[in-house]
């Protein structure tokens, strides 16, 4: 099989209508962690045309349990150009643009254009409200990512409107903060029925551990969510 033919077995699911509209649709993926680049990843591979990666940090250690992008020969790299790399050698007919920034509030708008979808992996509760704010004032198509870490069984993770989640510790603070917009609903979320395990203070800080289940398989999720959306339209 030649690099033309690796979307071969996907067109026996879904048809090469799909594919073809698979192609012609862009797709911004918004933070590379455990979630993100596993979305990104799962896109790549269904055939997207064109993504663009936008996330500030670099690979580290304390990656490599659950993020798809993380490897022991790039660490220290910049997480936007070392998962390009991988997703271009997997997937040679999607198009990648790397960004290295982090999201805030005040420069969403200078990222977020010319898309057909935004998945939202974005950890930080002020630029992901004002990310998901954006998006639905100016009609862009999203879907966000609720908590991921502190969770063990995959087999729990759900999709929904944000209306829909009662036990994701971060889905609530999302819809008090999207309240705040005039929000109630209308977000499509990926989220966990299982409860998380609490954050752990190592060093002054708290940390949420986090497995190399529960982030991917929600960051396949998204993924799954947008390309059917995308494929039917």
């Amino acid at each position: 099989m030649n690099q033309d033919q690796y979307l071969s077995r996907t067109s026996l699911v879904m048809g090469e209508k799909a594919l073809l509209r698979l192609s012609q649709s862009r797709v911004i993926v918004c933070g590379l962690g455990g979630v993100g680049s596993a979305a990104a990843e799962a896109l790549a591979r269904s055939g997207i045309g064109f993504l663009k990666l936008i996330d500030g940090d670099v690979v580290d250690k304390t990656n490599l349990n659950r993020q798809l992008v993380a490897l022991r020969s790039n660490i220290g790299q910049d997480k936007v150009q070392a998962l390009k790399n991988r997703l271009l050698d997997a997937a040679p007919k999607t198009k990648v643009e790397a960004i290295k920034a982090f999201l805030t509030p005040l420069n969403i708008k200078h990222y977020i254009f010319d898309t057909d979808y935004v998945v939202d992996c974005i950890d930080d509760i002020e630029a992901k409200t004002a990310l998901i704010v954006f998006c639905l004032q100016n009609h862009i198509g999203i879907v966000s990512s609720m908590g991921a870490g502190g969770r063990l069984d995959p087999t729990l993770i759900r999709s929904g409107d944000i209306s829909d989640t009662n036990t994701d510790p971060l889905a609530k603070v999302m819809r008090k903060r999207l309240r705040e917009h005039g929000i109630e609903k209308g977000l499509k979320v990926i989220y966990s029925l299982e409860k998380p395990v609490k954050a752990t203070a190592i060093e002054g800080k708290l940390l949420i551990g986090s497995t190399a289940f529960v982030p991917p398989a929600t960051g396949f999720a998204l993924a799954s969510l947008v390309v059917r959306d995308l494929a039917n339209e």
